[in-house]
């Protein structure tokens, strides 16, 4: 590989990072499976971007279980602890809601 596995920190699971090379095809696909469904992101929490801080603070503690969103403008609250589905992530998106990974 590229020299980047190693163990994880707290899990002991081997983690391997590295680059992925994604083309039009792939993203094509990605957009399908979340149109109909099958692609649905787990959001873990989500914060207003006032709360950054806050939000980076619990993404420290290593105990996040998805990804970590932080709102821009008003996009309806998405519930802690619940997945979202990615029509719901698009639509907020379309609302002015910026999605981060996590």
């Amino acid at each position: 590989m590229l020299g980047l596995e190693r163990a994880a920190r707290r899990s002991g699971k081997k983690v391997i990072a590295g680059v992925a090379s994604v083309g039009p095809g792939d993203m094509e696909l990605l957009a399908q499976l979340a149109e109909i469904g099958t692609l649905r992101p787990v959001i873990d929490r989500a914060y207003a971007l006032e709360d950054a801080a806050e939000a980076h603070a619990y993404v420290d503690t290593g105990r996040k279980r998805g990804s970590v969103v932080l709102r821009i403008g008003a996009v309806g609250d998405l519930p802690v602890g619940a997945a979202v589905g990615a029509r719901a992530l698009a639509g907020a998106q379309r609302a002015g809601g910026a999605v981060t990974a996590g």
